[in-house]
């Protein structure tokens, strides 16, 4: 967000008094500027300041520097120092305005950039500290004063992009590259807002761009990694901070925290209840990813601790808030009716709002709300518009298998639930899924497959051996459903299932004579059914000798 362009002094002016060296000093300066070297810089000013401590063109640098070195403290403090001389310059008020924002210390930003002369500085200021306050009176009010300038308009695309409205800042930002080519931060600011709407490639393209400008940008670098960790990669989203690991071992360096955070999530969490924790106050997402990192080791009660107060603001709090009731809704706890809606209103936030409805996400949370609902038909069409993201993702896959199987998409099915990999295939209700889908697409042997990968000891064994059964009778496979049924029998020695398997045998003589199975699967279906005393299992036996003896005698006349 350039809202601070005009918080530099206009110049470098020589201290009053000073001695012949210092104009070589001045040049020192100038030369950390250059290279962006704020803390060489802040060394520097500090030891000028030692000797002339009432210098305020150093104050001026001084406070400039420490603040784009992220240490807004020592800029307050420079700031206050200067207010308390004669005759300082008339924006310091306002400077120390922007400090106290960056401190998230609105109510004071606000009272101390309302006592200095009014600069567009100021108005821009003021303009950002009533959004932060929902002061919408105060807003409409300025921003008629947002425009005409390269630094309003940029106010105004971080104002949009503080909304969410990321296109639009985009389409800002695009009109201000056009007229400002040689300003290649811009292209910085539009992959950020690209890499919020999940559009990671063309962001990594821009900020390529920037990079060949401003190869040691540790800005640009980390965003890059950012890219990198949301195309599933974070391997590389960690090689690409590696080589500024040193950094974050540095007290004063401006984007240690940031660093660090991110190293630890790209570490797939390693080390995260001991940096997490400490940033909390500093980096939003710190809040975010403890709470992730609570959920995927299935902590859910300390999720649930710090969400249930939450008050979301952006797409990723609605969700994991959302994650942490749905979660404990699944372990009862508290009154289970009203977290399942409480979790569907979250999701519903997201995915019905403007700005995520046409995103990956927004469509991720209709398909959970109409998982959540049981209506997998909407499951299926939010998930299959976004099919072509997640080509290689199991959780995806496995997903979109289940819903599928719902809907009786079972060729499709079949096909989605085998590109699934990993600890998956070990998922009950995953090798369910792909049993049912299996039979349905006769493919029985495929699926008994399956059923031999499965522990006969776990209960879910005679569950799956009961729907594989009751499966093949349902799409008419009677000679293989007949063997499952005595298999199951055999297992639960339960006289019960004997008119299912009845049934079955009954079954196998039908599609023999209409020709679709052969004589071996009909003598199997008759000396199973004759091992039963029922009478109704008797006269099926008759029924079916009768009809070989008559079948029989019809080939001897031929």
């Amino acid at each position: 967000m350039n809202l601070l362009r005009s918080l530099a002094p206009k110049r470098l002016i020589k201290s009053s008094g000073t001695d012949s060296s210092s104009g070589g000093q001045i040049d020192d300066l100038e030369e950390f500027l250059y290279k962006r070297d704020y803390l060489g810089a802040i060394s520097l000013l500090e030891f000028r300041l030692s000797t002339s401590p009432d210098d305020i063109s150093l104050m001026q640098w001084l406070g400039h520097c420490s603040f784009h070195n992220a240490d807004y403290k020592k800029a307050a403090t420079t700031y206050l120092r200067m207010l308390a001389l004669p005759n300082y310059p008339d924006d310091t008020e306002t400077n120390l305005g922007v400090v106290y924002y960056f401190l998230g210390l609105y109510e004071e930003a606000k009272l101390i950039a309302g006592k200095g002369p009014v600069h567009s500085l100021t108005n821009r200021l003021l303009y950002l500290i009533s959004f932060k306050l929902n002061d919408d009176k105060s807003m409409r009010l300025l921003h008629p004063k947002i425009s005409g300038t390269i630094e309003n308009e940029m106010c105004a695309a971080a104002m949009n992009f503080s909304r969410f409205h990321y296109n639009e800042s985009i389409n800002m930002y695009k009109k201000m590259l056009e007229e400002n080519p040689s300003f290649l931060a811009i292209n910085y600011y539009i992959a950020l807002c690209l890499y919020r709407l999940d559009y990671h490639d063309a962001s990594l393209s821009l900020l390529n761009l920037y990079l060949e400008a401003h190869p040691g940008s540790t800005t640009a670098i980390n965003l890059v990694s950012a890219n990198r960790y949301r195309l599933g990669t974070p391997d590389q989203a960690f090689n690409e901070i590696r080589h500024l690991s040193h950094l974050m071992d540095e007290e004063t360096f401006f984007g240690r925290n940031l660093l660090r955070h991110n190293a630890v999530v790209y570490k797939r969490g390693q080390g995260a209840l001991q940096v997490f924790p400490s940033l909390v106050n500093f980096i939003p997402e710190a809040t975010h990813n403890l709470i992730i990192f609570h959920l995927k080791r299935e902590d859910h009660d300390a999720a649930y601790a710090m969400v249930k107060d939450m008050i979301p603001s952006e797409s990723i709090e609605y969700i994991i808030k959302a994650i942490a009731f749905y979660y404990m809704y699944k372990k009862g706890k508290s009154s289970g009716s009203d977290l399942r809606a409480l979790t569907i209103d979250l999701y519903n936030s997201v995915g019905q709002s403007d700005v995520e409805k046409d995103t990956i996400v927004g469509r991720q949370c209709m398909a959970i709300v109409s998982f959540m609902q049981e209506n997998y038909a909407e499951v299926c069409m939010y998930l299959q518009s976004i099919e072509h993201f997640f080509s290689k993702n199991n959780t995806f896959s496995y997903n979109y298998g289940q819903a599928l199987v719902a809907i009786d998409n079972y060729e499709r099915a079949e096909e989605i639930l085998k590109d699934v990999r990993n600890d998956f295939v070990d998922n009950i209700p995953y090798q369910f899924c792909l049993i049912k889908a299996l039979i349905h697409n006769d493919k029985v042997v495929e699926a008994e497959g399956v059923l031999k990968t499965m522990n006969r000891q776990d209960p879910s064994y005679n569950e799956a051996l009961n729907m594989i059964a009751n499966e093949c009778y349902i799409v008419g496979i009677y000679h293989k459903a007949l063997i499952f049924f005595v298999a199951l029998r055999n297992v639960n020695q339960t006289s019960e299932l004997n008119s299912a398997i009845r049934g079955c045998a009954v079954g196998v003589l039908r599609q023999h004579i209409a020709k679709k199975v052969g004589k071996e699967e009909l003598m199997n279906a008759l000396l199973i059914l004759d091992t039963d005393k029922h009478p109704r299992s008797v006269k099926a036996c008759q029924a079916i000798q009768l009809y070989l003896e008559t079948s029989t005698k019809k080939e001897e006349l031929f």
